[in-house]
């Protein structure tokens, strides 16, 4: 986080952090997705926000916001002059 509070992708997609500003480390490997769970694994108690496919999804939607600034960071990195 920069000290506005946003990410520099975030700035750099809204045009307040120029180009050159833009950093990441070398080493940014994709997000990986969360496994879904079996359908027995779900005990069937209704237990609200922690059953496991109520995890699965709010991780799942994490994974896709993740994917899409991964994805935002490496079309950065390839247009970045050497």
């Amino acid at each position: 986080m920069t000290q506005s509070g946003f990410s520099a992708v975030e700035q750099f997609e809204s045009g307040s952090l120029p180009d050159n500003q833009l950093t990441f480390p070398e080493d940014d490997p994709a997000p990986t997705a969360p496994i879904e769970p079996e359908f027995e694994s779900c005990c069937g108690s209704g237990c609200g926000d922690s059953c496991v496919f109520d995890i699965y999804y709010v991780l799942r939607a994490q994974y896709f916001a993740d994917l899409t600034a991964w994805q935002a960071r490496q079309a950065a990195q390839k247009e970045k002059p050497l």
